[in-house]
């Protein structure tokens, strides 16, 4: 592959048009696209090393090397949570190019059409599934067989080889849910096969965008560059003129002639605006900043999926192990590196009707609150999905001791939570990591989502169509009745953790507007999981890729009618 950096001389030389910040997921996206114009030149400041071509990266075994692993991983900690007995969370994040998808579980999962149309619901004009269906196909191609050979920048492929338990799992699921959409399958991952010689590799931003287009003249990226702050031209109203970031121990400025892209994710993108001056006064007061711009939502409305584990042994005879791949020469992909089965269930099935009565809703005071009212309320709906499933070969970190070869797990999600917390900065300092409350389980009705969701799972395993292919449970202790909503309740307060999906923090609607630009200023705009208003069911990655090419359709539009 061609080098794919900028020497810092050039970088500072170079007129820019755009300035992202942030070489991830939803940042190498908009690279790519805004720089399809040759006379367009676009710069992207990337905090984390490069990691193009690192085996532990592109192998899809290489997951237990980059979690939690410093070089690799951002490992941010939250504060204690009281809704998980005062734990504290590590939260994953890619600290490279290609962010997040290059150290997470490949899983390539499409939101619900309700999770999409909820946004324009909410006041963003132009955000619904019909508007936004089309960047999905276009991330991964159009084709209609589910297979290899995807025309998309990201390619996708099923988990090579079925599972004794997973074939019987998927029946007795489906089974449960009466055969209704969207049910449970097998998703595909974000893995491609070169040839039938090579090795399976993973397929990440990196790989899908910006490999291809690395010999661009008027694309300049450099990474382990960290932005400071934007800087802004002076006079009203605000705009945005470039940013300050170190690199090699020494400050440096950029300017940008037509925008600054925010894409550093969800903790860091309310991170860089509040060091630049935006968002609540009293935050910004606190930690010696002079406020430019009051905007008290910057950094709140945090999301995250909490998961809760059931794993059992398995039975000599029903190891994990997969066969063989169809194709002898490819390499087996390690299934414990693979998202096997995604299923999604009503809350409303779980549980008596008596409960659903009793069950309250979280206000939420940015925005509509009628409409959020009315989104949360679908909780009692027997067709809303709010608890996802995933099986998983192992025991996915929860039960360690359990051998990964003799086990099978199913995760257990809330995909719509009602809790919400806040992640706001401490000091100037910009290599300090900011305050990250993730509120996981402040909501009582959160729990009891996953407590019925535990219960599910555990019963699962006891279906006669897969109780003889397990031996015992494994996690969590047998003593434990999941059945019993009260210990359920108490096992998901003491195990639950973050998954490791967190949206919010920069909403669509109250930090900026239905083009993303930041409210209140100019030549300025945020593009990645933060601008995500609620949450959704299933994996962010895939729609994070989708509004990313929507966002490069808006800032060319933007551009041409300026």
């Amino acid at each position: 592959m061609a080098k794919e950096e900028t020497e810092l001389s050039h970088f500072l030389s170079s007129s820019l048009d755009y300035v992202i910040v942030g070489g991830g997921s939803a940042g190498l996206v908009l690279a790519t696209r805004l720089s399809e114009d040759p006379t367009v030149h676009v710069g992207v400041l990337e905090a984390g090393k490069s990691r193009i071509d690192d085996e532990n990266v592109d192998s899809p075994q290489g997951i237990p090397s980059l979690l939690h692993n410093p070089e690799y991983d951002w490992a941010l900690n939250s504060i204690p949570q009281p809704g998980t007995d005062d734990r504290v969370h590590v939260l994953s994040g890619g600290k490279m190019l290609g962010g997040s998808s290059g150290i997470n579980f490949m899983c390539y999962c499409q939101p619900l059409e309700d999770d999409i149309n909820i946004w324009g619901q909410l006041g963003n004009v132009g955000w619904s599934w019909d508007e936004l269906a089309p960047y999905f196909q276009k991330t991964r191609g159009g084709e209609t067989e589910l297979s290899n050979g995807h025309v998309g920048s990201i390619k996708t492929c099923f988990p090579s080889g079925d599972l004794d338990i997973e074939r019987a799992m998927l029946d007795v699921l489906n089974a449960a849910t009466g055969g209704e959409r969207p049910g449970f399958y097998r998703p595909l991952s974000a893995i491609e096969y070169g040839g039938a010689s090579e090795k399976p590799t993973r397929s990440y931003a990196s790989t899908g965008y910006l490999a291809p287009n690395v010999g661009r003249a008027n694309l300049h990226i450099l990474s382990e560059a960290t932005v400071c702050r934007i800087l802004f031209e002076s006079g009203a109203p605000l705009r945005a003129q470039g940013v300050e970031f170190c690199y090699g121990g020494a400050v440096h400025n950029v300017s940008a002639n037509v925008e600054v892209i925010l894409s550093a994710g969800t903790f860091h993108s309310p991170q860089i605006l509040e060091l630049s001056g935006i968002g609540d006064p009293d935050v910004l007061n606190a930690a010696g900043i002079d406020c430019r711009l009051p905007l008290v939502d910057v950094g709140n409305n945090l999301r995250e999926h909490p998961m809760a584990v059931v794993s059992y042994n398995l039975r000599a005879s029903n190891d994990t192990a997969p066969p063989e791949p169809s194709v002898s020469l490819r390499e087996p992909i390690s299934t414990e590196c693979l998202v096997r089965l995604v299923g999604f269930l009503p809350y409303a099935s779980l549980v008596a009707p008596s409960e659903l009565d009793h069950a309250g809703i979280a206000a939420n005071t940015g925005h509509n609150h009628s409409v959020y009212q009315r989104a949360l309320a679908k909780f009692r709906d027997p067709q809303r999905s709010l608890v996802q499933l995933i099986g998983h070969p192992g025991g996915f970190g929860l039960a360690d001791s359990v051998p990964r070869h003799a086990s099978y797990s199913l995760l257990v999600i809330g995909s719509h939570p009602q809790s919400q917390g806040s992640c706001h900065i401490l000091s100037q300092d910009p290599f300090r990591a900011p305050r990250i409350d993730l509120g996981i389980l402040s909501q009582q009705e959160d729990v009891n989502v996953l407590a019925a969701g535990v219960a599910f799972a555990d019963s699962t395993f006891h279906s006669e169509h897969i109780v003889h292919h397990i031996a015992e449970r494994a996690f969590p202790d047998r003593s434990i009745d999941l059945q019993d909503r009260d210990q359920a309740c108490r096992f998901v307060r003491n195990s639950a953790v973050a998954f490791n999906h967190g949206v919010g923090t920069c909403s669509m609607g109250i930090v900026v507007d239905e083009q993303l630009r930041v409210k209140g200023v100019r030549g300025l705009r945020v593009v990645d999981a933060s601008v995500i208003p609620l949450h959704m069911a299933g994996n962010p990655m895939s729609t994070v890729y989708a509004l990313a090419e929507r966002a490069s359709d808006l800032i060319k539009l933007d551009t041409e009618t300026c």
